[in-house]
Formats: structure tokens, sequence, C-alpha cells
């Protein structure tokens, strides 16, 4: 038989996807060209980083060179391609419409992108969901929203967003100084508007009045630290509140959900939403208590309220304040909650069930 003649296109290669990708690679029934816009963090057998440049102030519109003539060059049977906003995807199923291969869209995508361009390009999004041969859908807000655009739920596979269960060993580093009279809790992400620090902050300020030996880790560096440095401030948190602007090497990460008792996510809606938040499966792998706001991805699937973890409304510091102090006053709940996300992450979000079901949209 014949080897599946596959063309493979994403933005990038990064270290949590290159398990998947490589498991793909080495598959003897699939000869796969990856076509990427950067560097993959390690090498695949075939790939080829295109040359692209980035359109300003156009929300991801970056024009690939050379995509179109690589992709004629060789009769594909499937092409994947990344979500709706990236003109990669675009080139990618215009090729499979005009050469009769089947495009397959891995769709990250659960709500509509508030910017003028995509608002152009709706349209052209519709018709790909219509005519997709089948979409990777990462979680149940990503079927309701592919199925919204058009799409026939038949078409539609479920597939888990996953980060590798097995690390290599690093030896950790502190990313702040640990005291033992201080218990922690973590919000790990970049300083930026859409991750909801601010709402966070204002409900940890209430929480620290009736349990005063906990402490919020903000980590991650970006454009909204001053803002961010002010609220502190104006609460009176300096001594309460670690948040030293900093990106958060691996070597960090790992003390830091180990060394917290609670990770949350309080991600809020911009022009755009947290497409899922892959720091909660590291913390449920790792049986932390999980807290994260509604406008996430993993909100429903991982992280169920009352169930593996804790939901509050986006941007409501009040209904936050209020699940972190659940948290802490009952952590025998928090255990149960803690103990079923892991269950979810064992039983489902892994490599191995990932792996299969992308296989399986090449055998039909």
């Amino acid at each position: 038989m014949s080897k599946k003649r596959i063309a493979f296109i994403h933005n990038n290669c990064k270290d949590f996807r290159h398990p998947v990708f490589s498991n793909l690679d080495s598959n003897e029934d699939f000869d796969i060209d990856f076509y990427l816009l950067d560097e993959p963090v390690k090498p695949l057998n075939k790939y080829d980083v295109l040359k692209s440049i980035r359109i300003p102030l156009m929300q991801d519109f970056i024009i690939p060179f050379g995509l179109w003539s690589k992709l004629k060059s060789k009769e594909y049977d499937y092409v994947v391609s990344t979500d709706l906003g990236y003109v990669i995807t675009y080139v990618g199923f215009l090729y499979s419409l005009l050469y009769n291969s089947k495009f397959i869209l891995w769709n990250e995508q659960w709500q509509h992108i508030k910017h003028p361009r995509r608002y152009l390009t709706r349209f052209f999004e519709r018709i790909i969901c219509k005519k997709s041969h089948k979409i990777l859908a990462f979680g149940h807000k990503h079927e309701k929203f592919a199925l919204s655009m058009g799409a026939s739920k038949e078409r539609i596979i479920h597939v888990p967003n996953v980060v590798p269960h097995k690390y290599e060993k690093v030896i950790e580093k502190d990313y702040i100084e640990f005291k033992e009279n201080e218990k922690y809790i973590l919000c790990l992400a970049r300083l930026i508007k859409i991750k909801g620090h601010k709402s966070l902050i204002k409900a940890f300020a209430k929480v620290v009045k009736e349990k005063p030996n906990y402490r919020l880790i903000i980590a991650g560096n970006g454009v909204e630290y001053s803002r961010l440095k002010e609220l502190v401030d104006v609460y009176n948190l300096q001594d309460k509140v670690y948040m030293p602007n900093r990106v958060v090497i691996p070597e960090e990460k790992f003390k830091l959900m180990r060394e917290s008792e609670i990770v949350i996510l309080p991600s809020i809606k911009t022009r755009t939403v947290e497409a899922w938040g892959l720091v909660v499966n590291e913390a449920a792998l790792l049986k932390k208590t999980i807290i994260v706001s509604s406008s996430t991805g993993v909100e429903g699937d991982i992280v169920k309220d009352s169930i593996s973890g804790y939901v509050f409304e986006q941007n409501n510091e009040v209904e936050l304040q209020n699940k972190i102090l659940m948290s802490i006053n009952d952590p025998q709940r928090s255990l149960e909650y803690a103990n079923n996300a892991y269950s979810l992450m064992n039983n489902y979000y892994n490599l191995d069930v990932l792996n299969e079901k992308l296989k399986a949209c090449f055998y039909d």
C-alpha cells in the first residue's frame, strides 16, 4: 500500500507540540512534509521554515512566501492546517479545493476574534468550516464554535489538548524566595490584558485580609506590568504580591507549581479569548487546586466547576474571591477536585489519545 502523502502546515512546533508532530513524522504509513512559519524547537524529518512577513495591526496576518509552489510540487492526499486566522490555512485550503485533497482543520478557536480584519475574512472562514474533511476540536467550546460556523457534526473530531506527562529532569531554581511561613497562590501567565490579572489582584486584596499567611505570585512578564504594579500599590499589597516581571524558565516553572497550593488562570474576554490554557494541564498533573475563569478554553473540559476545580465568571473579582476562600476553607474537597482533574489527565488528556485520534483522520 502506498504511503499517504500529507502536508502539515502550522505556525510553529513548540516543545509541547513536538512529541505529537514527531509521532506523525515517524509513522511508516505517512509521507509527511511539515511547513512552518518558525524553526521547530527540535528537528523533524522533513520540514520547511517558510519565509514570511507579518503585516502590522492585522491580527496575525502573516504572508508566507513559497508555500503555494511547495504544495503544488507534490500531489498531497491530505492537508492539515492550523487555526482559521492564518494565511497559511487559507493557502492550504485553496490547494485542497483545486487539487482534490482532503483538508483537515486544526481548530483551537472557540469564539469569534473581534478584529476588523477577521470580519473581512469571516465569510471565507465559514466556507473552510463547511468544506473541511475533518475538524479537530480541542474542547466542547471549540466544537460548538465550529458548528456555529457551518461545520457538520459528523466531521468534527474531539481531540485532547495536551502537554507531555513526562519531562526531562532539570535542576530546579527559585523564581522568588520561598518562605516556610507563607502559602502561595500562583498565576503563571504573560502580563497582558487578556490574562485578567486585575481581577485577581482585587480578589486577592480581600482574601489576604482573611488569610494573612497567603501570598500571590504573578509569574511572567509583559506590557501590563506598570499598571498592575500601580494596582498592587493602591491596595498596599507590596509585601503580599510577588511580581518580578520576568520570564519564567523551565527550571523555575515546576518549582513554582510545586510550592503553590492554588493555580489560577483568570483570563478575560478582549478582542480575543484564551484558546485553552495549557498551564492548567501542568497544574492538574501535579494535583493542584485549579481555579479558572469562564473565558478559558479549558473551562468545562479539564476544569468543571465543583467537580475538577473551581470556575468563576470572567472579570468578577467578588466571585473569584469566594472561590479562592472556598478552596482554602475546604481542603478535603479541593483535594477531591484535584484528584478528579488528575484522573482526566491520565485517562484522556495525554499524548497517546491525541496521537491515535490524529492518525484516525487519515484512515477513512
